[in-house]
C-alpha cells in the first residue's frame, strides 16, 4: 500500500495477508507477511511470508510470486474451465470465510459462483485510477489505466522471467513497445501455468503510457478501504 512520511516504500506490510504462487502446486496459496527484506542490491523488496494452514515460512519471495488478496467489489477476471478463457467479473460483498484457502464468491454475467483463489486475476478496467509502485525509494505514483491489458488477455511476463529481473519498472518498460504493437492472437493461459502476470498500460502524468505488470498496481479504491481497515 503506498506509503508517506518514510525513506523506504513497501508493498506490503507485516502481518497482513496475502496470497503466494506455489511454483510447486501452480497455485495461489493463503500466506501471511512475516518480515521485509531490504536489499541495497534492488529497488524491489523481498519478503517472509507464513504459507498454508501450516504457516511453512519462505525467504527471499519476490514480487512476482506475491499478490492483495482480493476485496469486495474488486473487478477480476474469472476463468471458465468450459470456454476455456478469462471472463469479467466482481468480488462479491459478502465472501465465504477465508476466502483465500476456501474460495472467492464472485460475480460474473448476472451469476453467483465460487471461484478457487487460482481461478482469479485481478483486473484494471480502462480509465481505472490506480497507484504503480516504483521501488522503495520512489514509492508508489498515481496513474490511470489507459489499456486493460496490453497484450489482449495474453501473459505478459512468466515467473522465472520477473525472479530474474532486477527492476521491474525497466522489465516492464522493455515489453512494453512489442506487447502494444502485437495483435497476433496467441493461446490464453488458463490456471496453474507459469504466466500468471498480465501487462496494463497505465498513463503516468504527461508520459507515454507504460506497459506495467499487474503486480506493480493497486486499485485506488482498494488502498483506501484498507487503510481504513488498519
Amino acid at each position: 500500500q503506498p506509503s508517506s512520511g518514510s525513506s523506504i516504500h513497501e508493498v506490503y506490510q507485516a502481518g497482513e495477508s496475502v496470497e503466494y504462487y506455489s511454483r510447486t502446486s501452480g497455485k495461489w496459496l493463503p500466506g501471511q507477511i512475516k518480515g521485509i527484506h531490504s536489499s541495497t542490491e534492488t529497488d524491489f523488496p523481498t519478503y517472509e511470508v507464513l504459507v498454508g494452514m501450516k504457516k511453512q515460512l519462505r525467504v527471499d519471495v519476490e514480487l512476482g510470486l506475491l499478490r492483495h488478496v482480493f476485496l469486495a467489489g474488486h473487478p477480476v477476471s474469472v476463468y471458465s474451465g468450459q470456454k476455456k478463457t478469462w471472463q469479467e467479473g466482481d468480488i462479491e460483498a459478502v465472501q465465504n470465510s477465508a476466502p483465500s484457502l476456501f474460495g472467492y464468491r464472485v460475480k460474473t454475467f448476472g451469476r453467483q459462483a465460487d471461484m478457487p483463489p487460482t481461478f482469479l486475476r485481478a483486473r484494471f478496467p480502462k480509465d481505472t485510477p490506480v497507484e504503480v509502485y516504483t521501488g522503495k525509494s520512489t514509492g508508489w505514483i498515481s496513474g490511470v489505466v489507459v489499456e486493460e491489458s496490453a497484450w489482449k488477455m495474453e501473459a505478459a511476463a512468466t515467473v522465472t522471467e520477473v525472479a530474474q529481473s532486477t527492476s521491474l519498472k525497466s522489465f516492464a518498460a522493455s515489453r512494453t513497445s512489442a506487447s502494444l504493437s502485437s495483435d497476433e492472437p496467441g493461446e490464453v493461459p488458463g490456471p496453474g501455468e507459469a504466466e500468471i502476470w498480465v501487462e496494463v498500460a497505465v498513463q503516468l502524468g504527461q508520459e507515454r503510457p507504460e506497459g506495467m505488470p499487474e503486480m506493480l498496481l493497486q486499485l485506488v479504491l482498494c488502498v483506501v478501504l484498507f487503510m481504513a481497515v488498519l
